[in-house]
């Protein structure tokens, strides 16, 4: 038997809700530990989301439903936004403190994982005479990968390929 569906109005998102300041932060389901959700006409929606489709807003589906306020638990109607993909970056890359140390230092580090190829095996591959597969299954990366480096189309030593003594230097 499936699950009746459930019609909700402002009025009994609200009550779901507990003042904080002139936020209402809601005390239902989240997504993701992260945006307010609820059971809404037989199937999860977003809370904004219903908010705006009650009063009668639209929401195209490129857009984000967001918060004035900056709050991710608030669900106050006077607080709800409708943005477009770009606005919302910008609003979610201004909160971003690029330049911070230990954030740098964290983006250093998944970097030096990701790297697969040191110098040397970067070096090989450029110079030498052998197959991409044989590169590929040597350095236990794709055989596209080789190719890319080989075409100046991938990596940071690509860049010295553009030398014109590069095979003079190795």
């Amino acid at each position: 038997m499936a699950k009746p569906k459930t019609i909700h109005t402002i009025a009994s998102l609200l009550a779901r809700t507990e003042d904080y300041g002139t936020c209402k932060e809601w005390t239902g389901y989240y997504v993701n530990k992260i945006s307010p959700a609820i059971y809404h006409e037989g199937r999860v929606w977003p809370v904004r989301k219903v908010i705006c489709q009650l009063q009668n807003k639209p929401v195209p589906p490129t857009n984000f439903v967001s918060t004035s306020c900056g709050n991710q638990k608030c669900i106050n109607p006077f607080h709800i936004e409708i943005r477009s993909t770009v606005e919302h970056m910008t609003v979610m890359a201004s909160k971003v403190e690029h330049m911070n140390p230990s954030r740098l230092l964290k983006l250093t580090a998944s970097a030096q994982v990701r790297r697969k190829l040191t110098d040397e095996q970067l070096h090989e591959i450029m110079m030498g005479s052998r197959s991409r597969r044989d590169l590929a299954k040597e350095f236990s990366v794709h055989p596209s990968l080789i190719s890319k480096i080989r075409a100046g189309k991938a990596h940071r030593m690509s860049a010295a390929r553009n030398n014109p003594f590069f095979r003079l230097m190795g």
